[in-house]
This record gives C-alpha cells, structure tokens and sequence, in this order.
C-alpha cells in the first residue's frame, strides 16, 4: 500500500541530534519559528529522515542517499517527514515583509529621474575617509606560489615570483590610505550604471 502524503494540519515533532525533543502543533506552526533567508535553509537542510552516523573520531560518515541530518522531524506516527516536505511547507507560509528605514522609504517615494535630489549625494554623516583595497585573496594566494615554488626546485625547475605583487607590496585596509573622492558630491561619480532609467 503506498504511503499517503503527509498533511501540515497534524502535530510534528522536533528530535535534535542532542536528545531535545519539541513538539509543535503542525508542520506549519514549526517552519513559522525558523529565521527567513539563508539561515532557514540552513536549519532545514539539517533534517534528515534519520541520524547521521559518526565514526570512532566523531566525524560524520558518509551518506550517498542524503537522508541522514542532524535532527529529524517526525509526525505522531513516528513516520519521518521529509526534507522536501519541510521546504513546500516553509515556502508557503511566504516572506517576511523587507521593512526600509524612514528615509529609505521617503527615497523610495519622492524620487524620480532627473526631479529632486540624488540618492546617495547628499552630506548624510558617516562613511570613510580611508580606501579599503581587496587584497586579501592575492596575499593569501602567494603562500601558495611559495610552494609551488618550493616544489618546483625540488625538481630542478625554477618558478619566479612576482615581488611587486607580494604580501609586503600591497596594500591593506590597515594602511589607511586616504580617499580623494570624499568631498564629492556629483552623482556622475557615485552612481552604479552608466546608464539612467526612467520613472
């Protein structure tokens, strides 16, 4: 007999991979508690339809299937919900409105192309006085050219570096060097697209 679809109207119940147990209402009432965004997704791809199982060092082994998790959900049956189930019943309570702040709205309302002020122009507080180069990635990747180098002369090959792009030539955001455009206010300078749209 196959197994019927599971229904959000019954109680679920909560089992974390600590031994808490949770009981909720319905499946509804449990994705309604879970955060909007990236961190919802991340609780809910924890659910499993059993334990994952650990080794002798505590690492998780592998689970080719991915049905195991780190909590498991199940109704008064003790049948386990699946993850997929979790996801339609969390998409279809909706998002959270996106509430904007008193002058973002008031942006969001009074501007219009090329009629009033700018956005981002105005001598709001705030800001910078100092760039923030990204260099972060390139310094981190000379430690590996360092071993290729280093791997390279063990057989006899040669592998030169560039020293104008190494970690003591760049620049950081602990530097502080200075802006040369914090006093300007014109939106040809501070805006995002070559291109304007119309309202």
């Amino acid at each position: 007999m196959p197994k019927t679809r599971y229904r959000p109207a019954e109680a679920v119940r909560y089992h974390a991979f600590n031994g808490e147990v949770i009981d909720y209402a319905s499946l509804h009432d449990f994705v309604r508690q879970l955060p909007r965004g990236p961190e919802g997704f991340r609780l809910i791809a924890q659910i499993g339809l059993r334990f994952r199982r650990l080794d002798c060092f505590g690492f998780a082994l592998p689970d080719p299937r991915g049905e195991a998790g780190s909590a498991v959900l199940r109704d008064l049956w003790g049948d386990s919900i699946p993850r997929s189930q979790v996801h339609e019943a969390w998409a279809s309570v909706g998002p959270k409105p996106i509430r904007l702040r008193a002058h973002q709205a008031a942006f969001a309302r009074a501007y219009r192309f090329r009629d009033g002020p700018v956005p981002r122009t105005g001598r709001h507080g705030g800001g910078s006085y100092f760039r923030r180069p990204r260099t972060t990635a390139e310094i981190r990747a000379w430690d590996d050219a360092l071993d290729a180098a280093d791997e390279a002369a063990e057989y006899g090959g040669t592998l030169r570096l560039r020293r104008r792009r190494g970690p003591k030539a760049l620049p950081e955001a602990w530097d502080d060097i200075p802006r040369g455009d914090h006093d300007h206010r014109c939106w040809k300078r501070h805006r995002r697209t070559q291109y304007r749209t119309r309202a």
